[in-house]
């Protein structure tokens, strides 16, 4: 059998389907803005943050991540759980360590945290495309 993909009807043959999804966009930060921090604890506040794998990982399922952050020094499971096929399409960006998330929204440690609020998403990446520029 032919390998090439045909076309009886003249248009050009589609791309080949990829054989497994690829993850989100990974970032990997030298250090964390504290303005980051900042807008972490203002999430938690409105309810627009979920921290800790399992109720990231469910969010995950349904669709309602736009951003997730995941300490540096989370383990390499971790890391592959958070980084892998699952996260299409979201921005994962890592950096800090897990005392630091924790912190920033009044817990104890936390390995991951994901954001469900666009504006939040948006304005978190902002921040930390500004400090890699250094203005």
């Amino acid at each position: 059998m032919d390998p090439v993909r045909r076309r009886t009807d003249g248009r050009a043959p589609s791309a080949p389907k990829a054989g497994r999804p690829r993850g989100g966009t990974v970032r990997e930060l030298e250090r964390v803005p504290i303005p980051v921090y900042q807008l972490l604890g203002l999430a938690h506040r409105a309810g627009r943050l979920l921290a800790g794998e399992e109720a990231v990982r469910a969010a995950l399922r349904s669709g309602k991540v736009r951003l997730i952050l995941l300490a540096g020094d989370a383990s390499l499971h971790t890391r592959a759980r958070f980084t892998g096929p699952g996260t299409a399409g979201v921005v994962v960006l890592v950096g800090g360590s897990r005392r630091d998330l924790g912190a920033a929204i009044g817990k104890g440690e936390r390995v991951v945290v994901a954001l469900t609020d666009p504006g939040f998403a948006r304005r978190i990446l902002r921040e930390v495309e500004l400090k890699e520029v250094g203005e």
